[in-house]
């Protein structure tokens, strides 16, 4: 039986102004969701959907032990000892408002361990922040459902900073920063490994920390709420689970992702899933290999409909395109970036690429001035990296 653990409040995703500020947006993603949230299950009005989130970016990061932002190499844009400090201390989840400040750092050595802390706090109704990506990347986690026992998908909102929302004019309670679904992503992480997918680690990168701050390189971090609620039932049930499907050799490569995303619509219940694929577009598909590595090559599918106006990206495992995670689009130019002869190889790169949306901007390779360049799929930009061998 699928259950549903999601915050007491509805969270909404906001986007982040610049590529620095993920921690910020994720910051205002809870207090918008504390302060402004009606009561459960009660929908908001719309005047109460109108209502500019009573914080900004540009506020939380003055609240930063750190603010200041090097853009000239990988760094912390929000440390998570200071992602924790600021929600503790923010005026707006302390009194004499009702007092939501009782954050801390889950730090865990393994994935499992992690995925327990962050189901403990969503069922206690409140929302959780992890770190994705060796690029030190935050996102909120939205709901986890579970089976048996054992979580099996998550749901993400992700602040990406996007080519095409490169910044919000404002922030209101519910407008998800005017691109619809843009950036809810949804995860079935125990299908994610560094072999397949390594753009969705989850433990802390190599970038390492300011003077005096904690040191997490390595560790599996949450930013969660109240005391520490070991789980280790859900943990060790999380730990063995894995879905296995019969290999479906018969099919088509787009009978199978269509089947695929349809397994999950219905079940994981993602109402937005099941209008899309009622009737289902003709999937565009592509393989994607790793720059920086020989891992296998794992497949990139997207479909739009022009009358819903939003369709998603998608990434599937090779070689029986089992569906890893999607993210929800309003853009067609980027459902559109995967055009092109389906048996010609893209790349992808685990290094740090400010504003790309990595795994879902690949690259062709190619030549420029007598080098080997890699183009952006999207765009064409170059992104000058040494060519991979074959």
């Amino acid at each position: 039986m699928l259950i549903r653990v999601a915050p007491l409040r509805a969270v909404y995703r906001h986007s982040q102004d610049t590529f620095t500020s993920c921690g910020r947006a994720c910051v205002q993603m809870i207090v918008s969701s504390l302060t402004q949230g009606p009561s459960p299950g009660t929908a908001p009005t719309p005047a109460e959907q109108a209502l500019p989130v009573p914080t900004t970016q540009a506020q939380v990061q003055a609240m930063e032990a750190f603010p200041l932002d090097d853009l000239t190499q990988p760094s912390w844009y929000t440390h998570p000892d200071e992602l924790r400090d600021v929600l503790r201390s923010h005026p707006a989840l302390r009194p004499p408002n009702p007092d939501y400040s009782n954050w801390r750092i889950g730090s865990h050595a393994s994935f499992a361990d992690m995925i327990a802390d962050v189901y403990e706090t969503l069922k206690a109704g409140m929302p959780a922040i992890i770190n994705i990506r060796t690029a030190d990347h935050w996102v909120v986690v939205a709901s986890v459902d579970e089976s048996g026992g054992a979580v099996t998908a998550l749901q993400l909102l992700d602040p990406v900073y996007s080519v095409f929302n490169p910044g919000s004019a404002g922030h209101t309670y519910m407008d998800n920063c005017g691109l619809g679904s843009d950036g809810v992503t949804w995860w079935q992480p125990w299908d994610i490994s560094r072999a397949n997918l390594a753009g969705l680690e989850v433990a802390i990168g190599n970038v390492p920390p300011p003077a005096g701050l904690t040191n997490y390189q390595g560790r599996f971090v949450t930013v969660g709420y109240g005391a520490a609620r070991p789980s280790p039932q859900i943990a060790r049930r999380t730990e063995l689970y894995r879905r296995r499907r019969p290999v479906q050799k018969a099919k088509t490569r787009l009978d199978r992702i269509i089947e695929e995303l349809r397994r999950f619509a219905n079940e994981f219940a993602v109402a937005k899933l099941q209008a899309l694929l009622d009737p289902p577009p003709v999937p565009l598909t592509r393989t994607v290999k790793d720059i920086d590595s020989q891992w296998a090559p794992y497949t990139l599918a997207s479909l739009f409909r022009e009358d819903l106006e939003y369709g998603l990206v998608a990434a599937f495992g090779q070689p029986h395109d089992e569906l890893m995670h999607f993210r929800f689009t309003s853009s067609r130019q980027l459902v559109d970036s995967l055009d092109g002869d389906p048996a010609e190889p893209l790349w992808w790169t685990r290094r740090f690429l400010p504003a790309l949306q990595s795994p879902y901007f690949p690259f062709r390779r190619t030549a420029h001035a007598g080098q080997p360049v890699y183009r952006r799929a999207l765009d064409g930009e170059i992104v000058m990296l040494p060519a991979s061998p074959d």
